[in-house]
Order: structure tokens, then C-alpha cells, then sequence
């Protein structure tokens, strides 16, 4: 009998140590505030390139961390895609003289099926936004640190200021 508690002790010893700790550790995952909104503009568009945007009430942006849009490349355009089919480049922004935010700004060429890049995702990562005292309807400029912004490529959009309102409170600049 003294042998089979032996025994016993052993294999619970042995059992232990390839038996893997249950840890106490308690994870607590939140989910974020996520505004998300789409547009359909009508026929129309004029080449841009997208140096601001214009939005309806600034104070809606508070958190904003994103902004993507999708574009057709202005045709004169397409060689530059194809020689920089991706850019990206660090940004201020600012209302007037006031700076409200920092970010980047990127974008992805994208070929149709016969591999000319005719479309392009173009968008913002904001690091920070700040908005301060400022209310209302505003326009806020994208400042590239070094360069010409999105490489000076051109999408084509259209005339999105004029739209600005309470079904569409966000839009290229003027």
C-alpha cells in the first residue's frame, strides 16, 4: 500500500508541472465611439486636389482619428500614380492660422483591369485634433511638412462645399 501512495504522489508531481497555470489575469476590452458615414455625390465632378475639408459643425470631430475617401485619378494624373503608386507624408492641420490637428496623409493607387491606375483611396490618420473654442462650420487646410500634398495627384470630385449641409456635414474644402 505504502508503494501505491508513492506512486500516487509521484504522477500528481510529475501531472503538475506539464499542467498549465490558470492565471488570475482579467482582461477588460471597451469598445471605442466609431462615427462612420457615407456619401453618394451626383454626376458633375471637376478634378481637385483635396487640400481641405470642409465640415458643418467642427465640434462633431471631437476624437476624429480618420478620413477616407475613394476617387477616380484625374486622367492627366495616372502617370504619376503609376511612377508613386503609394505616398504618404506627415501634415499639419489648421483652421485659418490655427492649428487644430497633426497627422499623415496617404495614397494607394489603384489599377483597373487593364493595370492603368485610374482610381486612388485617398486618406488621413489624425495623431492628434484639438479643436479648441472654435464652433460651427468650418474649413480646416491640410499642410503637408515637405512637398506637394498627395503628390499633387488629382482626384475627381465633386464641388462638395456647396453640399455641405445637415445630410452631408463633411466635404472637400471650398
Amino acid at each position: 500500500m505504502k508503494v501505491n501512495y508513492i506512486l500516487l504522489i509521484s504522477l500528481l508531481i510529475v501531472g503538475a508541472l506539464f499542467i498549465p497555470a490558470v492565471s488570475a489575469f482579467e482582461e477588460v476590452l471597451e469598445d471605442s465611439y466609431v462615427s462612420s458615414q457615407t456619401y453618394s455625390w451626383p454626376d458633375g465632378a471637376t478634378p481637385i486636389t483635396l487640400d481641405s475639408i470642409n465640415v458643418l459643425d467642427i465640434r462633431t470631430l471631437d476624437g476624429w482619428t480618420f478620413f477616407y475617401f475613394r476617387s477616380t485619378v484625374a486622367g492627366g494624373h495616372w502617370s504619376t500614380v503609376a511612377e508613386k503608386p503609394y505616398y504618404s507624408e506627415e501634415v499639419t492641420l489648421k483652421v485659418g492660422s490655427t492649428v487644430v490637428g497633426h497627422g499623415t496623409a496617404y495614397y494607394n493607387g489603384l489599377r483597373d483591369v487593364d493595370g492603368i491606375y485610374r482610381k486612388a483611396q485617398f486618406w488621413l490618420d489624425i495623431h492628434s485634433f484639438d479643436y479648441g473654442s472654435l464652433a460651427g462650420q468650418q474649413v480646416i487646410s491640410i499642410i503637408p511638412e515637405d512637398g506637394p500634398l498627395f503628390n499633387n495627384v488629382q482626384g475627381t470630385f465633386y464641388d462638395f462645399a456647396s453640399l455641405v449641409d445637415a445630410d452631408h456635414p463633411i466635404g472637400s474644402g471650398p
